[in-house]
């Protein structure tokens, strides 16, 4: 999926397609005026702004955009509304107090995902459709929109912890005496999944993408917070999450019953790219990059902190369609150029752009996406209340 120009009263908001699961559209809106995401008649379900993140309950979009499966059921009296033409007042419910929030809006998927045989052996990009979102800004309509594009696929991603270079390809650390967390990458193009198991008395807690409370590990079991923005993601991804589950990083948390035993895996979406496939400079490199640096953190028995990195590489790989891909890349460029040097008369330029290409190149290599920077300070320095 690739997004449009976003119209440019827009610009102050942050606007992305991110595929984890499926396709879906993310905004954060920091500004004081709320953006309205609308459904094909034009009826308002998703509001981004200063209140956080409100849905409307009166309004099917918000429950068939809430799971990447689209079968969320929708409320009978709702779905009569519908049937009947019969709109209603828009029922807002505060989901969240953040300021951002995705959806897996299903415009994104229409037409034909899959390229054609001579597509694919020609190995080169192709657009197999467009799609539009509407939304309402400052009382203006506007439109979000974008290409479903096929590229070939020359590479997948891995996932390891541990710093680089230090502990390369390590899947699994001990971070105290009885207490192991793994990685588990998961079959080719899966999620990978992080697991912890304590054969230790200590209490251990989890903290989410937010640095709120996410999980407690002890004796009796293993507590979620139900408040947690990473579990309401998780449930979200699985196709489990009720629409009107709320979360706030902030609120105290609220515990429920994993497991009674000290061990539990979840998937580890904060690891994963959010794109089939990296920049094309990291492509065209043609050499193993790391993309991505993530943290997870822990605290041991209210007084131990504890923090472990991993990172998700870029791991380029042979095909013939990635080779005619690379090939006609290559064509594309050397016509480019060599147009360029002719028309200038100025061999220089040739020399200008290789360098420029290599500095891009090293840049990129040496970003760290995703980084969290800083001391870490957990919204909730506390348990669950008994």
């Amino acid at each position: 999926m690739v997004l449009d120009e976003v119209p440019s009263e827009l610009h102050e908001l942050s606007v992305q397609v991110v595929t984890v699961v499926a396709p879906e559209l993310r905004v954060t809106n920091p500004t004081d005026t709320p953006l309205e995401v609308l459904d094909p008649q034009g009826v308002p379900f998703i509001s981004i702004g200063p209140q956080g993140v409100l849905g409307n309950f009166n309004a099917s979009s918000w429950y068939t955009t809430y799971n990447p499966s689209g079968r969320t059921p929708v409320p009978e009296s709702v779905r009569k509304r519908d049937e009947t033409g019969n709109r209603s007042e828009p029922d807002w419910n505060r989901i969240t107090p953040q300021h951002s929030w995705g959806w897996f809006d299903h415009r994104l998927r229409r037409g034909p995902l899959v390229a054609s045989p001579e597509v694919v052996k020609a190995g080169v990009s192709a657009d197999l459709g467009t799609w539009t979102v509407p939304v309402r800004y400052g009382g203006k309509t506007l439109e979000l929109s974008g290409r479903i594009v096929y590229q070939p696929v020359c590479g997948a991603f891995e996932y390891s912890l541990g710093e680089y270079p230090y502990n390369e390809g390590r899947q699994q650390v001990e971070l105290d005496p009885g207490l192991t967390l793994s990685l588990r990458p998961g079959h080719p193009g899966g999620l990978p999944t992080l697991a912890l198991k304590s054969t230790t008395p200590k209490v251990v807690l989890v903290y989410g993408v937010e640095d709120e409370l996410f999980l407690q590990f002890s004796s009796d079991g293993v507590l979620v917070n139900r408040l947690s923005p990473t579990w309401l993601q998780i449930q979200r991804a699985r196709g489990q999450a009720t629409p009107y589950a709320k979360a706030d990083p902030d609120a105290p948390p609220e515990g429920q019953q994993l497991a009674d035993h000290p061990e539990f895996e979840w998937p580890a979406l904060h690891a994963v790219y959010g794109q089939p496939e990296p920049p094309e400079n990291v492509i065209r490199s043609s050499q193993s990059v790391d993309v991505l640096e993530w943290w997870i953190k822990f605290r041991i028995d209210d007084h131990v902190w504890a923090g472990e990195s991993g990172k998700t590489r870029w791991v380029p790989s042979a095909s013939p369609e990635c080779e005619a891909q690379a090939d006609n890349e290559a064509q594309a460029d050397n016509g480019a150029i060599g147009a360029a040097v002719v028309d200038s008369g100025l061999a220089v330029l040739l020399l200008a752009i290789i360098s420029l290409f290599a500095l891009q190149r090293r840049r990129h290599k040496g970003r760290k996406n995703g980084v969290r920077s800083g001391p870490f300070r957990p919204n909730n320095d506390r348990r669950f209340a008994p």
